[in-house]
């Protein structure tokens, strides 16, 4: 309602709930409600790895992340979209599409996608079919890219109408190329989203670099007259990388999880001689291989344990779609120590090797 009717108590009541939410109940899958009685939220930091994560309660912060999106033009709220859609609404369907998760946790063994009940399937069928409607956004004079998908958008803006054309692999790959036809001369601002897990991006305008973009709410904001033709390119660093828990969540005391882009990646029986209870060393060796044949085509992390055995790590979505089996997102990492400094207000933030004792 804050949007529709601009009353500042139902905002202020809104970002409550969105800072309750995202900084102190959500699942690094963007999953929510770690609860199985009454299917709820537990206490601040409470996240254990075999919580419950409803699969319509991923729906619902999709929705939720996407209208604070339109309330507050703010690029971290379209952060958590993307991680869940990524993440927590994909995996609660399967990759044929014909069987779903009521429950998605973060350790599992041995549960299949069986669930055909009424609420999932098609709050999860409706999610997905509202992508298209959750990239873009839009104020008088300006266009916001919130997410980056491969495709076309016409968009109306109060005094012209715009074509948007983007190319890209993203999430496997970093680069997207946007392309600009509007159809009148007014000027008009191209509000792009830099992802907060991106920490070096480069931005280029008709082929040359941007070298100071304005950077506004997580967006940086080209103002101009544009012309049909006229292309944007991005260019994201994703390197994986492993991610830490704040301190205050206990079940995640020592651990690790493995992050490339906004792609959250788990460790599956399958490919790992069902050992999936591992220690990550100081420096796993991490790389990444495409496989377009492999689960529907994604790029698996690779890399080793602390006692030098392999590892296969696959994007959290993808698990347990090939029969009964152990996964696990979270790692037992080698020289973890719980670190209060620096948090600012995260709930999950980039592990620093530096930070690990011999």
């Amino acid at each position: 309602m804050a949007p529709a009717t601009g009353n500042s108590d139902m905002r202020a009541a809104a970002r409550r709930l969105w800072t309750s939410v995202t900084k102190r109940k959500m699942y690094i899958t963007g999953s929510i409600g770690a609860s199985e009685k009454h299917e709820a939220f537990g206490e601040d930091y409470e996240l254990p790895n075999e919580g419950y994560c409803e699969s319509c309660a991923a729906c619902g912060l999709a929705d939720f992340a996407h209208r604070m999106a339109l309330l507050e033009g703010d690029g971290e709220c379209a952060d958590v979209l993307e991680r869940v859609l990524y993440n927590g609404v994909l995996h609660g369907i399967s990759l044929d599409g014909k069987s779903f998760y009521y429950r998605n946790p973060l350790t599992d063994k041995d549960h299949l996608r069986e669930n055909n009940w009424c609420c999932c399937p098609p709050n999860l069928s409706r999610t997905l079919m509202k992508v298209g409607g959750y990239a873009y956004a839009t104020g008088d004079s300006d266009i916001y890219v919130n997410l980056y998908i491969g495709g076309t958008a016409n968009i109306a803006l109060r005094d012209n109408k715009v074509r948007v054309t983007q190319q890209t692999q993203y999430p496997w790959e970093n680069k997207v190329r946007i392309t600009v036809e509007p159809e009148a001369e007014p000027a008009f601002s191209m509000r792009l989203r830099i992802p907060g897990w991106c920490r070096s991006a480069r931005v280029k305008l008709n082929d040359a670099d941007l070298t100071r973009p304005s950077v506004l709410k997580g967006y940086v904001c080209i103002k101009r007259s544009w012309k049909a033709g006229d292309t944007v390119e991005l260019d994201f660093a994703m390197p994986v990388e492993r991610i830490e828990a704040h301190p205050n969540v206990a079940a995640n005391e020592g651990l690790a999880a493995i992050q490339r882009g906004p792609v959250v990646y788990g460790l599956e029986g399958v490919d790992n001689d069902e050992k999936v209870d591992v220690l990550l060393g100081a420096d796993p060796q991490f790389e990444t291989e495409v496989l377009p044949d492999f689960l529907c085509g994604v790029t698996v992390v690779k890399g080793k344990c602390a006692d030098g055995r392999a590892l296969t790590a696959i994007p959290f979505y993808v698990l347990a779609n090939r029969g009964k089996s152990s996964q696990r997102v979270w790692l037992s990492q080698k020289g973890k120590q719980a670190n209060a400094a620096g948090w600012r207000g995260q709930l999950y933030r980039r592990l620093d090797p530096a930070t690990l004792t011999p």
